[in-house]
């Protein structure tokens, strides 16, 4: 550091004992001669050579020091972009598909797309990604932070990891992929994620369970629940059957697995039936006024058609027992209700099935939220189940799903009990008296003789997939 003429004798000055620290003036006023009344009548030009030279001994030593220059780093030259978009060759190579679901769960079109429509809609410029800084440098691409989002929610890794991948830093991995979150929530989920509220629309969603033998029904509806952070003084709430604090989450979904509708996240101690005392579309389809007009049909005993208004849900016993939520029983020694109730119980697996689909694709929701705040834990969620049926969607557009199928080929479980036959045990329903509906065991007495109406004329089929052929088979059954 230069050091002018001036203060370079002033320290000699000060080095030879000449003037002491205590000599130097500390403010101006003792640089004047003063007189007995204190007003000044002269300068003390050594005094005012002294206190310009230590304020100026002072300005050199409070002189800032020069910043380090800003290292610019080349995106476009770290391993992942150098790999995965410096060509095409992960849409031409058919080889690198499953390698790029494995690793990013979406697929590189669909990507792509995403990229391609949030730069064009500017869902992430506004908060200053993709755009320079103060000194004109430009952030990381948008393709490769939409890979840091969906690597973290498929493999939950640290975000440090990613520097040495991306040159990402773990503050701004963080900061995107919470934006990452809110961004899917509010565009992709409205679009991908669709209740059915039209009575088109209700009785499109209600052939799938028709053809099932459970006319009327729009949907599975249950419960999971998600580890997640919980501060000392809510532990209470947050800690329930599992030991641990979670948050739980409603959803429902259709044969194929596809979602039809879930909702913000309860604490951990919340039952079944307090969630779905705050679940808007249960509430609506319990009053029957928005969907009054969807009609189902059911046969009885002799095969005549009888007409009912309303849709309702396949649930388990865990739920209350009404009008719109339907279960099967646990223990009965009527034959039909027992293979009737293992029958719902097959169904209702496919919601089971999203659930294991949801925690294994994305390995987020099987290890735990890691973020502090409920906001960031439910937009996880939303944008998990969004990117779930857009999945689901691009592979029912390439023709490989086909109608409900069973991953080994086998028949379910319970279509397998209900092959063998029911067990000598009492009646007996978990619902409390106070849940229970005026009309619920007449409607599923109902739903029961339809089931057994459709067993016994041998209408009844469950789909399958042969694994081995590749061809659709129905199996019939006969008592």
């Amino acid at each position: 550091m230069a050091v002018s003429l001036g203060l370079r004798i002033y320290l000699n000055y000060l080095d030879g004992g000449k003037v002491g620290p205590m000599d130097i003036p500390q403010s101006l006023g003792d640089c004047f001669h003063l007189n007995d009344t204190g007003l000044p009548i002269g300068v003390n030009e050594h005094k005012l050579r002294l206190y310009y030279l230590a304020r100026a001994r002072e300005r050199e030593e409070a002189r800032p020091v020069p910043r380090r220059p800003k290292v610019q780093r080349d995106y476009h030259a770290c391993s992942w972009w150098m790999l995965y978009f410096a060509d095409d060759s992960y849409i031409t190579d058919s080889s690198k598909v499953k390698v790029w679901r494995n690793r990013f769960r979406l697929p590189y079109l669909a990507v792509k797309e995403f990229v391609r429509e949030s730069r064009e809609m500017r869902w992430f410029a506004d908060d200053g990604f993709e755009n320079r800084d103060a000194i004109g440098a430009l952030g990381p691409p948008l393709e490769l932070l939409v890979c840091v989002a969906l690597r973290y929610m498929g493999r939950h890794h640290v975000l440090d990891d990613f520097y040495e991948s991306t040159f990402i830093s773990s503050s701004t991995a963080h900061r995107f992929i919470l934006l990452f979150w809110r961004v899917v929530r509010q565009h992709l989920y409205p679009r991908h994620v669709i209740f059915p509220t039209t009575v088109e629309q209700l009785k499109s969603a209600a052939a799938e369970f028709t053809h099932l033998g459970l006319p009327g029904c729009i949907g599975c509806i249950d419960c999971t629940h998600i580890e997640c952070f919980s501060p000392a003084g809510l532990r209470n709430s947050n800690v329930g059957k599992e030991g641990f604090p979670t948050r739980g989450y409603i959803l429902g979904a259709t044969p194929k697995r596809k979602i039809l509708y879930t909702l913000p996240g309860k604490p951990g101690t919340w039952s079944d039936c307090m969630h779905a005392n705050f679940d808007e579309y249960i509430q609506k389809a319990k009053d029957n006024i928005v969907w009054r007009d969807f009609e189902w049909t059911a046969k009885n005993a002799n095969g005549v058609d009888q007409t009912f208004s309303g849709p309702w849900f396949l649930v388990d016993g865990g739920f209350m027992s009404w009008l719109c939520l339907m279960c099967g029983y646990k223990n009965t020694t009527d034959k039909p209700s027992w293979r009737w109730s293992k029958w719902c119980e097959s169904v209702r697996k496919c919601v089971e099935c999203v659930f294991g689909i949801l925690k294994k694709r994305w390995q987020i929701l099987k290890t735990g939220f890691r973020m502090r705040t409920r906001a960031a834990m439910d937009d996880c969620w939303f944008s998990c189940c969004a990117l779930h049926n857009w999945i689901f969607e691009l592979l029912e557009e390439q023709e490989k799903i086909e109608d409900v199928d069973d991953d080994d080929g086998d028949l379910p479980q319970g279509v397998r009990n209900v092959l063998g036959g029911p067990q000598s045990v009492e009646e007996h329903d978990d619902a409390k008296p106070m849940d229970i509906d005026e009309g619920f065991a007449e409607r599923r007495q109902i739903l029961i003789t339809h089931w057994d109406y459709l067993w016994r004329k041998e209408q009844l089929r469950w789909r399958t997939q042969n694994v081995a052929s590749g061809s659709q088979l129905e199996e019939s059954f006969e008592i």
